[in-house]
């Protein structure tokens, strides 16, 4: 208890150079709070738009990885045989295409589902009124259309008749229009889509195609993000490799200041375990008080982001976890320090 206390008025004395590591390391942990959240939005907006298709099952093109990343697509007779299986209960094609959307300030890159209006995979809008026929859209609500507005897909008008949560790829704006307005767009009006809605258990996948579950299909949704969610990935690493960094640079420099004053404790016989709770306490308090600056960066700095970061409940309370992994990985220096100092040196001797 006497090194703790030692070191707790260490950090009064040198409370500057402590409000320093708490501030850069906390604005450093803040940060990859923040990328966290943003690779939870990627997976978060791939299960909201796959869920609002409420299928049992997605049936695709065998030679196909998903609906969201295959070219290769299915006829009707296919969708007709699929109806035609006593176990299913509803089943209905569904178109996946990227189109360029204007609305707003200007055109915008978005995915859009061609579904049957009222059938299996029109969505259950949050605003407005659900697909009723040709012409009409429903959008994702950020994009910059309310309802009851015109936007232009592919050169023509369409009209806002309902709002959804619901995007893609990054932030991607999803919009639902009709199946055949999405085929001719898209394919010039040929009778094919991406995939089968499926309602039910059939009994038999027809020949040529493969039954996905929603679990695969949102794997199939995630895959062209892979390569971003691990660069993220590695740069929150990299950022709390720095903070580590900070907390360890500010207790080794600490130590140095201390050598004689550690040298006087060892020489009344206070042993160097006992030193080192008092280092360890002292990266824990640091850490501790940088995981509460980090929770306020992050607060504030996620809904600025131009792409959504979702920092869940789960990260904040994990976060003050990981700051004292991260505090104490950055003291293992002040504590090899602290190891070394002689107790001769109290007494002049080197």
């Amino acid at each position: 208890m006497m090194m703790i206390r030692a070191a707790m008025r260490d950090l009064q004395a040198r409370r500057r150079r402590f409000v320093v590591a708490v501030a850069g390391s906390g604005m450093v942990l803040g940060l990859g709070l923040v990328m966290s959240g943003m690779v939870a939005s990627f997976s978060n907006e791939a299960h909201r738009t796959v869920a609002l298709a409420d299928a049992d099952a997605w049936l695709v093109d065998a030679g196909a990885a998903g609906p969201f990343t295959a070219t290769n697509l299915i006829g009707d007779d296919a969708v007709a045989t699929v109806r035609a299986d006593p176990g299913v209960r509803d089943a209905a094609p569904v178109l996946v295409a990227r189109q360029t959307v204007v609305a707003g300030a200007g055109p915008v890159f978005t995915v859009v589902f061609g579904v049957e209006p009222g059938g299996l995979g029109a969505p259950q809008v949050s605003r407005g009124s659900a697909l009723r026929g040709p012409g009409e859209v429903v959008v994702d609500r950020r994009l910059e259309a309310p309802v009851g507005t015109a936007v232009r897909i592919g050169g023509e008008s369409f009209t806002v008749v309902g709002q959804v949560r619901a995007t893609l790829f990054a932030a991607t704006p999803t919009l639902y229009v009709g199946l055949d307005d999405a085929r001719r767009l898209s394919l010039g009006g040929q009778a094919l889509s991406s995939a089968v809605l499926v309602r039910g258990e059939p009994g038999a996948v027809p020949d040529g195609l493969k039954r996905m579950t929603e679990a695969e299909v949102f794997d199939d949704a995630m895959e062209p993000l892979a390569s971003a969610i691990g660069s993220i990935g590695l740069m929150r690493s990299l950022l709390w490799l720095v903070a580590a960094l900070l907390v360890g640079s500010i207790l080794y420099l600490n130590a140095l200041e201390r050598t004689r004053d550690l040298a006087v404790f060892k020489a009344v016989g206070t042993s160097a375990r006992s030193i080192a709770v008092g280092v360890v306490a002292q990266a824990v308090v640091v850490s501790l008080a940088a995981a509460a600056v980090a929770a306020v960066v992050a607060s504030v700095l996620a809904p600025r982001f131009p792409m959504p970061a979702e920092v869940s409940v789960g990260a904040y309370l994990s976060l003050p976890v990981v700051a004292l992994a991260v505090g104490l990985l950055g003291v293992i220096g002040g504590l090899r320090r602290v190891s070394r100092v002689p107790a001769t040196l109290a007494f002049g001797a080197p």
